[in-house]
């Protein structure tokens, strides 16, 4: 039988947490082809939420209760909760629920299906055709979310419509790596680096609609800087990639020194064709060994021997460069300009190439494997 988890974090959480566990375990017992435990992970509760906590857990067999002596926020419990999920109770799914009553239930079944069809990420999404928010979720909040949504997808990606959803379920796989990871967020924020992360890993995401309740007791946690913070994480996460691209851009010109060096040495040695090729093989080498083992080492998760994804940088090296010599006989032959034209047009290609090669080389051969 299957394991899932769900994680309910709390902190001074005593008017909901006990209806949303009700609730949830009215669910659960629904389900019998699943193995459903839940944790509660307290966070320094002063309310009397830890007591509560200990109540359900004795009336309840399936909860595992978690504390931590001061709060470090929202992402940081999670973290906790989801190494303790994996390790410990070999979960296979793990959700994430919100304790205030504002993530329903009844949705969990549909959710569940969703994973026995492929599904690899399921979040309940509140933006997409058939998703709501009530119409008593205040506007302030309400504004914020979108605005929030619609800058992480300016920054990151418009393939998905609710990237802050804080009801997620996510295969044990793409949660091992996305902890190996450093947290870039400890609050609410750490959601969109989860989200983006799952989308790198090219986990398959189905975005779930669901109606999102404002909570019926008790105040918000949300934080004051949340905004700020979902900024900097949304503008990090970017900067990361960017930082990636100019990697491989400088082991392409380490790449090419190489190549110009070794053609010098050899050209009087050998023939043209000969010293030609030797350079740009030894350079096509040095590339893939700097991009294996620096610019992309993070991605090696597929377990592709080294010779077939080496064989595969080489032909897409030649392609691009087969390429720019073609677009650059075909400019000389229909137009004898200037060699600053040249220099400039052979500029263009280059950044072009680099471009078409950093796709190809993080889609195609430095790719995450799914398996």
């Amino acid at each position: 039988m299957k394991k899932i988890v769900i994680i309910i974090p709390v902190h001074n959480e005593c008017l909901c947490l006990t209806r949303t566990v009700r609730q949830l375990q009215n669910e659960i017992v629904k389900v019998t082809y699943w193995d459903i435990r839940i944790i509660i992970f307290d966070s320094a509760s002063t309310d009397g939420t830890d007591k509560i906590s200990q109540i359900l857990q004795k009336k309840y067999n399936n909860i595992d209760l978690l504390t931590e002596l001061s709060k470090t926020g929202l992402g940081s419990a999670y973290v906790q909760a989801m190494r303790y999920a994996l390790d410990h109770l070999q979960a296979e799914i793990v959700f994430e629920y919100d304790a205030d009553g504002s993530h329903q239930p009844c949705y969990l079944i549909k959710m569940l299906e969703l994973f026995d069809q492929g599904a690899d990420v399921v979040v309940g999404s509140r933006y997409i055709q058939g998703g709501s928010v009530d119409s008593s979720w205040p506007w302030q909040r309400r504004l914020v979310s979108k605005f929030g949504n619609f800058i992480a997808g300016l920054f990151l990606t418009f393939r998905y419509k609710d990237l802050t959803s804080g009801f997620r379920g996510t295969r044990a796989l793409y949660l091992r790596r996305f902890l190996a990871k450093r947290l870039l967020s400890k609050d609410y924020a750490y959601k969109l680096q989860l989200f983006w992360q799952l989308h790198k890993m090219r986990a398959k995401i189905i975005e779930y609609p669901i109606h999102f309740i404002d909570r019926a007791k008790g105040v918000s946690k949300s934080p004051k800087g949340n905004i700020k913070d979902s900024l900097k994480v949304v503008a990090l996460l970017r900067l990361l990639e960017i930082k990636r691209y100019i990697k491989m851009s400088v082991a392409g010109c380490a790449s090419m020194i190489l190549q110009i060096t070794l053609y010098n040495i050899l050209h009087g040695f050998t023939s043209f064709d000969l010293a030609s090729l030797i350079s740009i093989e030894c350079a096509i080498v040095m590339n893939f060994i700097l991009n294996n083992f620096i610019v992309f080492k993070d991605k090696n998760y597929n377990k592709e021997r080294i010779f077939f994804k080496f064989i595969r940088f080489n032909v897409f090296s030649c392609l691009s460069v087969l390429i720019q010599m073609i677009m650059l006989h075909w400019l000389h032959n229909i137009n004898d300009s200037s060699l600053i034209v040249m220099d400039l047009f052979i500029f263009i290609s280059i950044v072009l190439g680099s471009v078409i090669n950093y796709f190809l080389f993080s889609r195609l051969i430095w790719r995450v494997s799914t398996k």
